[in-house]
């Protein structure tokens, strides 16, 4: 993980200095020469962030962090008395949760953080969701961006950028909306392994996200504003091709609530159909054999 911290004084200046820590030896010690050969003030850390966190007390207003897909990776079992885990105790495995929970600890009020993750921590719903609903609740996510497959190293799947903000005013009481973009199918040049977006498609969606953490609602057709209720709605799923219609589609929830139940009635009416048949047939059965 590495972490920018900008001064609010001085955020328009550039980065003041940046912390960051990686369990493997050999990627800490180039991020360090990678940065003071950028010229940047920096101190990087080698260890396990939740084994031991070299950075404890440390409060910062940037954070960027793209860290691994795989299962939760730890040198030692989670504490579950550790301060990090406000919103629950991450389980086995639940690397997502841990992550996105370890920054926002370090995040300062008023900090932004920026966290690349798979997927399925968008609709999970084991222990990650409900951790995941917590933090929606406290009304930290700002934005939520769908990323085309491969276009992150090491990793086939579709990605998402998660965006978490501190001190954002609540709208009616409520958590304040948020910012859906559903850019995975956006076209991508490269070879079958990895891809890349085209600079234009880049600076496109930065547009987007900086405009709306400017207050500015997104004008993309590819981008939509998602409240709290469309959210609980929605069962708490961030996906955003949920909350993405795209031109000329209307998209009637209710219409397909109702319809699911009458689907659900349906399937439940066909199966106790099909066991009177199969008890009928037995009888039949049983009554030849006598």
């Amino acid at each position: 993980m590495v972490a920018t911290v900008l001064s609010k004084a001085a955020a328009q200046d550039g980065p003041v200095a940046v912390y960051g820590q990686d369990i493997d030896p050999t990627a800490g010690a180039l991020a360090a020469t990678w940065l003071v050969g950028d010229g940047v003030t920096s101190r990087v850390e080698v260890g396990d962030v939740f084994s031991a966190d070299r950075y404890p007390d440390l409060q910062v207003d940037r954070i960027v962090t793209h860290p691994p897909f795989g299962p939760l990776r730890s040198e030692v079992p989670l504490d579950p008395d550790d301060p990090r885990w406000i919103y629950g105790e991450p389980a086995a495995g639940d690397a997502g949760a841990a992550w996105i929970q370890h920054c926002l600890f370090h995040l300062a009020e008023g900090g932004r953080a920026v966290i690349a993750l798979p997927p399925r921590v968008l609709a999970d719903r084991s222990k990650a969701g409900r951790v995941m609903q917590g933090i929606v609740k406290a009304g930290y996510l700002e934005a939520v961006i769908a990323l085309p497959p491969r276009i992150l190293p090491d990793t086939p799947v579709a990605p998402v950028l998660m965006v978490f903000a501190k001190g954002r005013e609540r709208l009616d009481g409520k958590p304040a909306p948020t910012l859906m973009v559903d850019a995975e199918d956006v076209p991508t040049s490269g070879g079958r392994r990895e891809r890349t977006l085209p600079i234009e498609t880049i600076e496109r969606l930065e547009a987007v996200v900086k405009a709306w953490t400017e207050g500015t609602p997104p004008e993309s057709s590819d981008a939509a504003v998602a409240t709290y209720d469309q959210i609980v709605e929605n069962g708490f799923d961030l996906t955003p091709r949920r909350y993405v219609v795209q031109p000329g589609i209307e998209i009637n929830t209710s219409a397909l609530r109702k319809e699911a139940l009458m689907l659900r009635g349906r399937l439940s009416s066909d199966i106790e159909r099909s066991h009177l048949a199969d008890a009928s047939l037995l009888t039949l059965l049983e009554g030849g054999i006598r």
